[in-house]
């Protein structure tokens, strides 16, 4: 029998065994599944109560009468776009949340209205990181800093904001807020949260 046919017989034979082992605890576990998504999509719409949803602060952001040339093109767009998505309704969840228990919670009805409100909140934040970094290219790390923090206020977890942050507190030799902006990556439920704290650590021994 040929090497590669002979390993793939044993593949799928130590495939067989581990899940006749696993079994009882997968089927149960399955099952559980197709409960809750079938109670998930016969749940009747449910008011959303206001207390979701994020307002967006933009009186302390530094907004300017930039020329209408060339140059400031690419900051006069950016400035616009934050405050045409600062005036849409958004929501953000702190923890992670799968579209059964939006519906579950929210009623099915709701779903699509609360996922777009939740991406109103991702472009909103974006926008506002891209912002703070065209104003840091720019040489004013000063006022990117304001936007950054406003971001990371209401819960953004771009790993540009932590990272532009952590280049600003370095190169201005801020070890306390280096320090403040590692405990706030660390409390968070962000995917990339190690490699950040690990880019703060550097920034953190450059002082």
């Amino acid at each position: 029998m040929p090497i590669f046919l002979m390993l793939f017989v044993s593949l799928i034979i130590a495939l067989q065994i581990i899940l006749k082992m696993r079994k009882p605890d997968f089927d149960s576990t399955l099952d559980e599944i197709r409960r809750r998504e079938m109670e998930a999509n016969i749940t009747t719409k449910r008011k959303i109560d206001d207390s979701i949803f994020i307002t967006a602060y933009c009186n302390n952001l530094p907004f300017h009468s930039y020329p209408d040339t060339l140059e400031y093109k690419k900051l006069n767009d950016a400035q616009e776009l934050v405050k045409k998505k600062s005036k849409l309704k958004m929501v953000h969840f702190s923890e992670p949340i799968t579209t059964t228990d939006l519906k579950l919670t929210y009623g099915l009805n709701n779903l699509e209205m609360i996922t777009t409100y939740e991406e109103h909140f991702n472009s909103y934040v974006s926008a506002l990181v891209n912002w703070a970094s065209l104003l840091y290219e720019k040489g004013n790390p000063d006022e990117a800093e304001i936007i950054l923090n406003e971001s990371l206020k209401i819960g953004c977890d771009l790993k540009l904001n932590y990272t532009l942050l952590a280049d600003i507190y370095c190169e201005n030799r801020s070890r306390d807020k280096l320090n403040t902006l590692k405990e706030t990556a660390e409390n968070s439920r962000m995917l990339l949260k190690p490699k950040i704290i690990d880019y703060i650590n550097k920034k953190l021994s450059e002082i």
